[in-house]
């Protein structure tokens, strides 16, 4: 087998796999991968691991919630009075420039409310960190009733809560034990921070556990103001200002058009290859029958051969003329121009005299180039005429 012949296969064949592997990837039931400690948080899921229900449930009791949508730096801009920030995904954390606004907006009167395991975040001489331990959360109470906790008889944690390890001044620790805080709330400027190291009391699989549902709500409801933004851009759910990207988000559409310019790419490449014997290419002739007609007058004019132009055109009509008629070919003149004139509207003495000039130019009779042109002119209009 020919190298590029192999070569050719072996890219055709790489094209197919990796269309086999995206459409592997993309029909792969990401819920069946999803976990307690990589479950996506998002109030747009229903899965086990989303918030969902706790968001439905807010809408329900008519909280003024809504899903955020836009970086941290355009809090301020959209007047938002909450912020809910419950496990942000690990691929869309907060960059330093959303921090900083973060920071600001909360100084500046905004109150947040900090829902997940893995936390490292400062608030002015306040630093926050959550650290993991093994032993799950045994052990863990209320420490001090407060307006989080009213009505909460019980609550239940994962075994995969972390606790916080809180340094600075005016941290209030509610619930926790002596490891740490599992939820905890501090003044910060004009605003405040509140933080919970599980989102299993909000998650769909936890917030009907225990008094759990109670414990979400007071959380959200020790917050007034008229909007209460539960983050979606750091779950992957930011705000695409492109229309057409907007408008094919989540669809099988990006993935059609990548396998269609795989295909396209497939065809390009094996229809820009040769698989066969070099072939010549078509070589036209340049030459128009105009072309040839024009060198034949002008070689005929040059050798002063005008009897040649006449035989060419009278020798092929006289036999059309006779067959015409049903006469031989040898008749003469006169019979012809007769038979011609019973049944074509033309005169007989006409096609005669044209007839008979013809034959004497052939002859021998000499003929100047404008009897040759009127001549040849009065044929062709002759034949037109009788159609033949």
């Amino acid at each position: 087998m020919k190298r590029s012949t192999i070569i050719n296969i072996s890219v055709i064949a790489g094209i197919i796999l990796i269309l086999i592997v995206l459409n592997i990837v993309f029909f792969v039931d990401e819920g069946g991968q999803e976990d307690e400690l990589t479950g996506d948080r998002s109030s747009y899921s229903a899965r086990s691991y989303g918030t969902r229900a706790f968001y439905t449930l807010l809408e329900e009791l008519n909280r003024p919630v809504l899903r955020w949508r836009e970086p941290f730096t355009m809090l301020k801009k959209e007047e938002v009075d909450a912020l809910v920030l419950i496990s942000p995904s690990p691929f869309a954390l907060p960059s330093a420039d959303e921090l900083k606004s973060l920071d600001e907006w909360v100084q500046g009167g905004g109150w947040l409310f900090i829902i997940d395991r893995e936390v490292d975040i400062s608030f002015g001489d306040v630093k926050i960190k959550t650290k993991f331990f093994p032993k799950g959360p045994e052990g863990v109470r209320i420490l001090q009733p407060s307006v989080y906790t009213q009505g909460v008889n019980s609550f239940k944690l994962s075994p995969y809560a972390s606790r916080f390890q809180i340094s600075g001044p005016g941290v209030v620790t509610l619930m926790g034990d002596k490891t740490g805080a599992v939820l905890a709330d501090f003044s910060y400027g004009e605003g405040h921070v509140v933080l919970l190291s599980d989102p299993f009391p909000v998650a769909n699989n936890g917030i009907m556990e225990a008094d759990n549902y109670k414990l979400a709500l007071n959380i959200i409801n020790s917050a007034g103001g008229d909007k209460i933004a539960f983050d979606e851009y750091h779950h992957g759910y930011g705000e695409v200002r492109e229309g057409l990207r907007a408008y094919f988000r989540n669809t099988p559409v990006p993935w059609i058009a990548g396998q269609a310019l795989l295909i396209a790419v497939t065809i390009i490449y094996t229809r820009g290859r040769r698989f066969a014997r070099p072939i010549p290419l078509r070589r036209d002739d340049r030459a128009s029958s105009l072309e040839f007609v024009s060198s034949m007058a002008n070689i005929q004019r040059l050798a002063k051969a005008s009897d040649l132009a006449i035989e060419n055109i009278y020798l092929r009509l006289k036999p059309r003329l006779c067959r015409y008629c049903g006469l031989p070919t040898t008749a003469t003149t006169r019979q012809i121009a007769e038979a011609v004139a019973r049944r074509a509207p033309v005169s007989a003495p006409e096609i005669k005299r044209i007839l008979d000039r013809c034959e004497g130019a052939l002859a021998g009779s000499n003929v100047n180039e404008n009897e040759l042109l009127s001549l040849i002119k009065r044929l062709r209009q002759m034949q037109a005429e009788i159609g033949c």
